[in-house]
């Protein structure tokens, strides 16, 4: 016997699930007071958290604990409030903060102010925004204090210059970048301060590599706001984030008050 199945309208199929659950979080993870006197950085805090990433529906959950200039990561999806973190990277440990740990120069091992992170084919890669570069790690890290494999803005691990002090940006190098995605294969860095972004066709794999094309400017080597023009939809001024929608490139234009959707 065969049932024919009436189709179903917009108005009577089923609400989608809320993306969020309206009786609040499952979990909390940080959320003391960054102010008082005594916060020292632990397993368990964070400081101005500007990112997170879940690699995968167990984990690892990686945060971009910005304030301490370090990326804290769960081996396993936290299950309790306030769970400590397993590992840090861009410190040597969970004790100590500060800029490149208190360095005057960067390493392939230190952050500052690190506000982005995605997987990047089997690892991750950060962006450590106040260092002017994208560190890559080929695999998801396991230990703490473990080194960056590829960077990228930067043709040096102590180099931490925008645009390393040259008088026009150029493919390889990065001012302020706060943002990564991987999609379909490419890369891309949300290069806010050069208020462009980049792309790479295919997943860098050297160190100082140039990306492919800028989004945002008419060649690689311009950074006016909005490419020295009024805004439009070729253009940008200061781009601080990325996302896909259906498939398309959303860019968080934050300097012109709008959010570009790639038809």
């Amino acid at each position: 016997m065969k049932v024919k199945l009436a189709p179903v309208s917009p108005d009577t199929a089923p609400p989608p699930p809320p993306v969020l659950d309206p009786e609040g979080p499952t979990v909390v993870l940080g959320g003391a007071d960054p102010f008082h006197p005594d916060i020292v950085p632990q397993p368990a805090s964070l400081f101005g958290p500007r990112s997170a990433f879940l690699a995968g529906a167990d984990g690892p959950l990686f945060i971009a604990d910005t304030g301490h200039h370090r990326v804290v990561v769960h081996h396993r999806r936290p299950e309790e409030d306030g769970r400590a973190a397993d590992i840090v990277l861009g410190q040597p440990d969970f004790q100590t903060e500060g800029r490149n740990a208190g360095r005057d120069d960067a390493t392939a091992a230190t952050m500052n102010v690190p506000t982005g992170i995605c997987r990047f084919g089997d690892g991750v890669a950060v962006a450590d925004s106040w260092n002017n570069r994208v560190l890559i790690w080929r695999t998801m890290p396991t230990e703490s204090a473990v080194p960056a494999d590829i960077i990228l803005g930067q043709d040096d691990p102590a180099g931490q210059r925008p645009n390393r002090d040259l008088r026009a940006p150029r493919g390889d190098t990065m001012h302020w970048p706060f943002q990564v995605l991987v999609h379909d294969g490419r890369l891309y860095v949300a290069d806010a301060g050069n208020r462009r972004i980049l792309v790479w066709r295919t997943l860098p794999t050297e160190t100082a590599q140039p990306a492919d094309f800028a989004l945002g400017q008419t060649d690689l080597e311009s950074r006016s706001d909005n490419a020295g023009g009024p805004a439009d939809a070729r253009t940008m001024r200061w781009p601080h984030d990325l996302a896909i929608i259906d498939g398309r490139l959303a860019v968080a234009d934050a300097g012109n008050n709008r959010v570009l959707v790639r038809s």
